[in-house]
């Protein structure tokens, strides 16, 4: 686990320093915090959590924005060791040193070990817990990364699958930025209305390479346009 966890935060950078080559030194912790909360709105939208209008909840676009949860998490993580030292997990020393720290405490305090299935009602409730935790004016990073880890693991992902849906969700994240996410000209929707989120499912309901996730998305994305 500790290698795949050291693989996680190392495309993380990656993409980030795709999306911005100093983004270490532009962005700040409210930026991902923002974030946060944002992709913790649209996780809830997915649980059909609105008593007052009829909805289904949908799970496997659930557990893809709780991968993006993941994802601002862990550039919150990179960030804050890298540069906040009251904000750093609570072993001291070097930057290496405390990614190590961070990953034993993921090994040690996961709960993937636990066989459970999606609950709607624990989904939202954790969701809430990690929002809470996550938006404090001094950041916790440890206390993060466990209720994190409780939100995914009550939403019934697995490590393996957390890792694969990563590395997809990354694939889809770079492909936006080749297609021009970041100057506004990439489309969205693709064909018959659908996200590329949703198109992304698809496709991983068929394939988790890596290489053949970017060539169909590649192959759906100009297919929008038939």
């Amino acid at each position: 686990m500790k290698e795949h966890i050291f693989d996680l935060l190392k495309e993380q950078d990656k993409l980030n320093t795709i999306i911005n080559p100093t983004w270490k030194d532009d962005r700040t912790s409210e930026d991902f915090k923002r974030a946060i909360i944002v992709e913790s709105g649209e996780l809830l939208d997915h649980t059909a959590f609105k008593w007052w209008k009829k909805q289904e909840v949908d799970i496997p676009q659930s557990k893809i924005e709780i991968i993006d949860l993941w994802f601002f998490f862990f550039s919150l993580l990179i960030l804050n060791i890298n540069h906040v030292p009251s904000m750093t997990l609570s072993g001291a020393g070097r930057y290496e040193n405390k990614l190590e720290f961070f990953v034993s405490m993921f090994s040690k305090f996961s709960g993937f070990r636990r066989d459970m299935e999606w609950d709607t009602q624990l989904v939202q409730e954790r969701t809430i817990s990690f929002v809470c935790e996550a938006s404090q004016g001094r950041v916790n990073l440890l206390s993060c990364m466990y209720e994190l880890l409780e939100l995914t693991t009550v939403a019934g992902i697995t490590f393996d699958e957390l890792y694969k849906l990563y590395m997809g969700k990354l694939v889809l994240n770079i492909f936006r930025q080749e297609h021009g996410y970041s100057d506004g000209t990439y489309v969205k929707f693709w064909k018959d209305g659908l996200e590329d989120n949703q198109v992304l499912e698809k496709i991983m309901s068929e394939t988790t390479d890596v290489n053949s996730i970017k060539q169909l998305l590649l192959v759906e994305y100009n297919a929008r346009m038939d």
